[in-house]
Order: structure tokens, then sequence, then C-alpha cells
């Protein structure tokens, strides 16, 4: 991987051609979603180790995965890295996108890896300072015990000061009781039938940045009585401000097809779990077969401690 870039040359043509498939003096390189995976902790311990090896014997990939990583490169490797640094996160999504398509492929198998949603989010996000979850994070279980009762919304930092309340069904339970509670005591308490209770409009609207506790239970049912409670924070002047922002600039600048998914990865970061779960599910609609947009989701469904989420990653 010794090409240059020729003066007035695209920056994707050249990305395309810099990292095309060659034996360099360390070896063959790894493909770009390999490189991508490695930067981002992602890779298998075999194949983390295999790529390992090769970037500390290949300058050029690893001033790709140090570009890929977003670290300061040595001094030695700065002059490559302004080279790449020239090219856009969209010229980036390209070169990554051409090279998944053209890239030999091995006959040993390998483990499936959503490269091209990968490589392109990556690009995405970077563009606008925000850091998408890691495989690895997409798959972290929860801690829900199953079969409990369970108080999914609200939760995290909500929008709406007048919630409705959320949860999902205990068998054999027609009636609940649900409640909200700020520091000082309790705001109301009401029945409620199914599986959701709307917020009274005789109540006071709740407080911008304050922190309330919200609670669902029954008694008398088939197994006995049970309860679940969830805080949540209704967000300030300054959140709303800065998702609004940002929700406006993921729309205003990611291709169209990403805005959804980069949306989800934002919300989950800043904890807007109710929006980050609609955006995750207009995802996976349109796109029902990616395997990032599923994960992405079923993490949102693991931190509500939805027992949804147990089919979220099956073929």
């Amino acid at each position: 991987m010794s090409r240059r870039k020729n003066p007035g040359e695209d920056p994707a043509r050249f990305l395309v051609n810099k990292f095309a498939p060659e034996r360099s003096t360390a070896g063959l390189c790894p493909d770009p979603g390999q490189l991508a995976g490695y930067a981002e902790s992602r890779l298998l311990p075999a194949e983390r180790q295999r790529v390992e090896e090769h970037v500390a014997r290949c300058e050029d990939c690893r001033v790709l995965v140090t570009q890929l990583a977003g670290e300061p490169a040595p001094a030695s490797q700065r002059r490559r890295q302004r080279v790449l640094g020239r090219a856009t996160g969209a010229a980036l999504v390209a070169a990554v996108l051409l090279l998944a398509a053209f890239w030999p492929r091995s006959s040993a198998p390998v483990p499936v890896q959503p490269v091209e949603t990968e490589a392109a989010l990556l690009a995405a996000a970077r563009e606008l300072g925000i850091a998408p979850l890691s495989r690895e994070e997409r798959l972290r279980p929860g801690s829900r015990e199953r079969g409990a009762l369970v108080a999914l919304h609200p939760a995290g930092v909500i929008l709406g000061r007048r919630p409705h309340a959320l949860w999902e069904p205990a068998l054999g339970v027609d009636e609940y009781e649900v409640a909200f509670h700020e520091a000082d005591g309790m705001l109301w308490r009401s029945k409620a039938k199914g599986v959701r209770c709307a917020y009274p409009t005789g109540q006071a609207a709740l407080e911008l940045g304050r922190t309330y506790f919200w609670e669902v239970g029954y008694t008398g049912g088939p197994f006995g009585d049970d309860s679940a409670q969830r805080s949540f924070v209704v967000a300030s002047q300054r959140q709303r401000r800065e998702f609004r922002d940002t929700w406006q600039a993921i729309e205003a600048n990611t291709p169209s097809h990403l805005v959804d998914l980069l949306r989800a990865h934002f919300a989950i970061r800043k904890k807007f779990y109710a929006e980050a779960e609609r955006a995750a599910r207009a995802y996976v609609e349109a796109n029902p077969n990616d395997r990032v947009g599923r994960e992405t989701l079923f993490q949102i469904l693991e931190l509500l401690g939805s027992s949804e989420a147990g089919g979220m990653l099956e073929d």
C-alpha cells in the first residue's frame, strides 16, 4: 500500500486505489471492514490478533486505523494523515462501499459482519461528532428479570411534560395502579386497565430539568402481588436545544437511508430512550434485514427491559 495521491485526484478514487488489495512487504492488507472493526474493538479475538500483527508491520494500515479511530497520528505519519484528512466523510463512505463490493472473497467461512452499514454509520457520525454504539455495546444484555412486571416509559430523559405511562402486562392481570412521584412526595395515583395510562389533564405539567419516579403495580394476581418502578428526567432547556439542533443536523447532513439509524444512536447516548426507540423501529421497518439496525433496537429494548428484545436478533 504505497501509492501516493496525484494533485487534483478525486479523494474517493484515491482511497479506492490506495487501499485496493495488493501484496506489500507486510503481506496482503486486511479489507476496510476489518480495519474499521479493529479500530472500533469489535473483532473476534483471533481476527483482532491477525489484524494487529499486520498493522504493526504496515505503516499505511496504521494511518488508516488512526483515521478510523479518530486519534492523533505519530509525527512520522502526519504527512500521510493530512492527505487522507482531505477526503470528506462522504468520500470515505463511497470508498469503503466500493471496496466492500469488489474485495476478493476468501473461500473459508468468516463471521458475517454488516461492514457497509458499520462503515457508513461511522463516517456519518464523525461528521457530526456523534459516537455511535459499537457492536459490543449494541449486544450488551440488560438486567431484566424475565417474567417480572416491567415499567417501560417514561424512562431516561423525556421531552414531554405530561408523559403517558406504558408497561408490559402481567399474565392474568386486568387492572393496575399507577403513581407518579417527585422527591417531596406523590404527585398523583390512578387505576388503569390495559398497558397504558394517560397523564391527567387536570394535573400540573412536570417541571423542566427535574427528576421524577413512577411505578405500576397490581395486587391479587395469579402469582401474587407485583410492582415495577422507574425514574426519569424531564429535559432541561439546554438538553432540548441540543436534542433539536442535533436531530436537525442529522437530517441535513446524513445520507437519507441512515438518518433514523444515526438518530437512534445519538438518542441512546443522550438517554432519550423514547425517541431512540421510535427512530430505531422506523429504520428496522425500512431495513428489516439490516443487522446493525436490529442490534440497535435490541439494545434499546434491553435498556428498557422489554421482553421484545429476545426476538430482535433471530434470523
